[in-house]
C-alpha cells in the first residue's frame, strides 16, 4: 500500500518512513465532533492538559515545550486565545449591566471636564477591544520578564508568558461570578502571573531572588500598561 502522508510504499500498520497510520477511517460528521471533543477534554493532551500541568508543574511544562517535547502540549498562543475567549464568554454570561461608575459617566457626560471625559473614552475603547489588548499585552509582559530574568531569548519569553497569561486569565474568569472588575483593573491576574513566573524561574524551595524578580517583572508590566493607557489617552483624544 502507499502511505497517505508521504506516498512511501509499505505493508505495515504504520509507515516506516513517517509514522502515519495505514488504516485511516473516512471522515464523518461524528468523527469530526468526537475528535474535537477529545482534543479539548483530554487530560493527556491539549487544552486541559495545559491547564492541569500549569497548575501542578508549570516549570516542567514550559521546559518541555521549549526543549521540543510538544506532542501533548497545546500551542501557547492558541492556549492564550482560548483562555481569553472563555473569559469573555463568562463576562457576557454574568454581565449585570455596566458598573455604577460607568452609569454615572453616561448620565453626566456633558458636565464632565475634558480630562474625565477623555479617561472615560479611553476606558471605553479598551473595554470594546479587550480581547486584542489583553492578548497583545504578551509583548510588554515578555519585555519585562526578559529584562528582569535575562535567561532565554525574547521568543522563548513570549512562549512561556503566553502560557502564564492564559492560565492567569482562565483562573481570573472564576472571579467574574462574584467580582465584576475589568481584567486590567482586577488584581487577581497580576497576582497569578507573579506566582506562575516565580514557579517557572525558581531554582530552589524558597528562592528569594526569584520572588523579588517575579514581583519586579510584574510591576514593570503594570507600569508599561499604565504608560500605554496614557499614550492611548492622547491618541484617542
Amino acid at each position: 500500500m502507499k502511505c497517505l502522508n508521504c506516498q512511501y510504499e509499505h505493508e505495515e500498520k504504520f509507515c516506516p518512513n513517517c509514522g502515519q497510520k495505514a488504516d485511516i477511517p473516512k471522515i464523518t460528521f461524528e468523527s469530526v465532533i468526537l475528535s474535537g471533543i477529545t482534543t479539548l477534554t483530554s487530560m493527556d493532551q491539549g487544552f486541559f492538559f495545559n491547564f492541569r500541568e500549569l497548575f501542578l508543574r508549570p516549570k516542567a511544562l514550559v521546559k518541555d515545550y521549549l526543549n521540543g517535547r510538544r506532542k501533548s502540549i497545546l500551542n501557547p498562543v492558541s492556549y492564550l486565545i482560548l483562555c481569553t475567549t472563555v473569559y469573555l464568554i463568562i463576562v457576557r454570561l454574568v454581565d449585570a449591566g455596566p458598573p455604577p461608575v460607568m452609569e454615572y459617566y453616561e448620565e453626566n457626560r456633558e458636565k464632565m471636564p475634558g480630562l474625565t471625559e477623555g479617561s472615560y473614552s479611553t476606558g471605553k475603547f479598551i473595554g470594546e477591544n479587550l480581547k486584542y489588548f489583553w492578548i497583545l499585552s504578551i509583548f510588554w509582559l515578555s519585555f519585562s520578564t526578559k529584562l528582569i530574568f535575562k535567561k532565554l531569548n525574547l521568543a522563548e519569553h513570549m512562549a512561556l508568558n503566553a502560557f502564564t497569561l492564559g492560565q492567569a486569565t482562565l483562573i481570573t474568569s472564576v472571579s467574574e461570578f462574584f467580582m465584576t472588575w475589568p481584567i486590567f483593573f482586577n488584581p487577581l491576574p497580576f497576582l497569578f502571573l507573579m506566582v506562575l513566573t516565580y514557579k517557572i524561574f525558581q531554582t530552589k524551595k524558597w528562592d528569594i531572588e526569584a520572588m523579588v524578580q517575579s514581583f519586579l517583572s510584574i510591576l514593570l508590566f503594570i507600569i508599561q500598561f499604565l504608560l500605554i493607557m496614557v499614550l492611548l489617552f492622547f491618541v484617542i483624544n
